[in-house]
């Protein structure tokens, strides 16, 4: 058995907090940013405005708080030095500093607790419970199922190590994104009826209105994982009424959150992800042919690979009970 510890080199990316929305300033902060001139096509406009917004939220936080986790601690050992001060010398001004250090403790405490439950991303939470340490076990937990610590090439070889995992990584998306020139055979797809007229496609190709959309971004949960830009539900939320006209001189399908605009087809490279599929049929050789033969044609035509690995077939016995 090898242990190696790993050094942790992490870049830390913007994600928006939701104890932000709840200052008095968050929206005259929000809005004198956004409505800033920028000048381009709807989709860089509206990428740079949330960029703008991210540092501009960054900084206030940084102003206004500082760090969060440290003034905490910070707090905590003040309000034991005049605790103790007050068993000493019971005063007037003892009393009053104590007051005044706790005010400021319990606020710096729910701000710390506010943000690691929203890091825990765990929904059933009260809004009264408290729990510093379990919610730091829960993010502990969580990263670790996140971590990626090997991953299989196109080669079907493991490999390990930050720096190379990140090579496979990219080489891979560039092979998916850029294309190739293979020539898809159509002809199979001419076996599927049609069952949407040509009205309802028309209806589902519209642009939503900005009532549908309103209901989309409301019917987030505001806890959701954060889109690419970082920003959540609880943002585009609170900030509706600043946001939604740029929100809505976008196509569908641009990558703002993944919440906002779903594609349906949850993919990972090639593969298709989904429940296992079970295929009922008989044992004759003739019928597995079949079946094969159908799966390759259904490969061939959309794309998407069989996991073989675990693609097997199971030989049933009938068995008759006297």
């Amino acid at each position: 058995m090898e242990i190696n510890a790993r050094i942790e080199n992490v870049t830390r990316y913007f994600r928006f907090l939701n104890c932000w929305a709840d200052q008095t300033s968050f929206l005259d902060n929000v809005k004198g940013c956004w409505n800033r001139f920028v000048e381009r096509d709807p989709l860089w406009i509206f990428h740079q405005k949330m960029k703008r917004v991210a540092a501009t939220l960054i900084s206030s936080s940084r102003m206004q708080f500082g760090d969060i986790y440290a003034k905490v601690k910070d707090y905590e050992e003040r309000v034991k030095q005049v605790e103790e001060n007050l068993i000493q010398q019971n005063s007037e001004e003892n009393r009053t500093t104590l007051h005044g250090l706790n005010a400021k403790y319990i606020k710096f405490m729910k701000l710390e607790e506010a943000i690691l439950r929203q890091k825990t991303q765990s929904q059933w939470f009260k809004e009264e419970d408290a729990n510093s340490k379990y919610f730091h076990a829960l993010i502990r937990g969580r990263r670790r199922r996140l971590f990626i610590h090997k991953i299989l090439n196109d080669d079907d070889e493991w490999i390990q190590g930050d720096e190379q995992i990140a090579e496979v990584a990219c080489e891979h998306s560039q092979d998916i994104f850029t294309g190739q020139s293979s020539i898809i055979d159509e002809e199979p797809l001419n076996c599927i009826p049609r069952m949407v007229t040509q009205a309802q496609n028309d209806e589902l190709q519209a642009l939503p209105t900005v009532e549908e959309l309103k209901r989309v971004v409301f019917s987030m949960n505001s806890n959701s994982a954060a889109g690419p830009g970082g920003m959540n539900g609880c943002f585009f939320q609170k900030c509706w009424s600043i946001i939604k006209d740029d929100l809505m001189g976008l196509k569908q399908g641009d990558p703002v959150s993944p919440a906002l605009f779903s594609l349906g087809a949850k993919r990972s490279s090639n593969q298709l992800v989904a429940d296992d599929v079970i295929i009922f049929t008989s044992s004759k050789k003739k019928s597995l042919k079949l079946i094969m033969h159908t799966l390759g044609t259904y490969k061939r035509v959309s794309g998407q690979l069989i996991n073989k690995i675990e693609f097997f077939f199971i030989a049933l016995l009938r068995m008759l009970i006297n």
